[in-house]
């Protein structure tokens, strides 16, 4: 994988994360939001972020004058593609909110400048965040990756778990590569998880907020998020991938495992869960965080099962689970659908051919949760 873009994704994700902590730390991210269509929140923070995210990568990618091209309404080059959450449209129609993202902007973006190449900076305006909003945007799947050299697209949520954002919790950044219909690299930020561990009471204020990324066949990593980025602070992601807890069978076999899953009971079945951790013998209670971050944790061995069993009726969206699907993989870790399928990133913007999502440290305590799954009829 070429070495240029994950130095863009994580200056990137970087950006994305200092903005979206200047918006929570000044108040906006309650007063500054609305519910979209599908009646989930969006807030300044999801804007502004996403701006910030197409802009970095433009500008580290293709350089300032390609940056300062689409910024004045010109399309992106054919090869910066995008499948994102948030459109610009539906920022155009909330002057209010408009303001609030460019104040975001002005509060903790870099100088306009850095991106426009010195002399033709000034002021970031609403025209620079609509159009960067909406920068190379894809439909995504197969047919949208190109050919040759530039095929592939970038595939980001500017914020996971907004919900977890605004009740002052867990959110993630993610951001994705995604190639021949599969995710190729991950980026992905973490703003309030500590670094590197996951327990509250030993986390240092000052090592709070991780960064995750990886490559496909180049492992996984993790190193503080808010630190300078050129310290030789980087710890390899190794999950706990076998001992006798992970996969000893009958009652207490697995006491020692901890289990993850959504906060929000409307996102996945929290009674199958408990199911699934009862016949696994799982005694300690679930890790219950909002955003993709659970990968994360599975990912360094602080949780050992990520389950996520929404509605039948739902399908999951490509941006939730393309950064932390392959972390975790690249960790070592295992991840399907409900049913053992491979999560297919090749059919658009949502993960259509799948149902659920399993992540799992190791291979045997992927085996056993699906097993488990079988005897519990068709999921529901």
């Amino acid at each position: 994988m070429n070495d240029g873009l994950m130095k863009a994704a994580k200056a990137a994700v970087r950006i994305a994360s200092t903005l979206a902590q200047g918006v929570a730390n000044r108040g906006l991210s309650v007063s500054g939001s609305i519910a979209k269509l599908d009646a989930s929140p969006v807030t300044v923070a999801d804007y502004a972020a996403q701006a910030a995210l197409n802009i970095v990568l433009l500008h580290d990618l293709l350089g300032p004058e390609v940056v300062s091209a689409v910024l004045s309404g010109n399309p992106c080059p054919p090869t910066f593609r995008v499948v994102a959450e948030e459109d610009a449209g539906t920022l155009a129609k909330n002057p209010i909110l408009l303001e609030e993202v460019i104040a975001a902007f002005h509060s903790s973006m870099p100088p306009r400048e850095r991106f426009l190449g010195g002399s033709s900076g000034g002021s970031w305006v609403a025209s620079d965040i609509l159009h960067a909003l909406g920068a190379g945007s894809s439909s995504g799947g197969i047919i949208a990756e190109g050919e040759g050299e530039g095929r592939g697209y970038w595939v980001m949520d500017p914020i996971d778990g907004t919900k977890g954002f605004l009740r002052g919790g867990q959110y993630a950044v993610g951001l994705a590569y995604v190639a021949h219909g599969k995710p190729v690299l991950s980026a992905m930020a973490c703003p309030s998880l500590p670094f590197p561990a996951w327990v509250e009471s030993e986390a240092i204020p000052s090592r709070k907020g991780c960064l995750f990324f990886a490559t496909l066949g180049g492992g996984a990593t993790q190193e503080p998020l808010f630190e300078d980025s050129s310290s030789d602070t980087s710890v390899p992601v190794i999950p706990v991938h076998s001992s006798p807890s992970t996969v000893t069978e009958g009652p207490g076999g697995g006491a020692e495992l901890v289990l993850c899953e959504s906060f929000e009971s409307g996102h996945s079945n929290h009674s199958l869960s408990r199911t699934v951790a009862l016949s696994l013998g799982i005694s300690r209670p679930p890790i219950r965080m909002d955003s993709m971050g659970k990968y994360g944790l599975v990912a360094r061995g602080c949780g050992h099962i990520y389950l996520r069993f929404p509605p039948a009726s739902y399908k999951e969206c490509v941006w939730d689970h393309a950064p932390g699907s392959l972390l975790l993989k690249e960790a070592g870790g295992c991840v399907t659908d409900m049913t053992g399928n491979e999560l297919d990133f090749s059919l658009g913007s949502k993960l259509s051919g799948n149902h659920g999502v399993i992540g799992t440290c190791n291979p045997q305590l992927h085996a056993r949760v699906l097993e488990v799954l079988r005897g519990q009829g068709p999921a529901t």
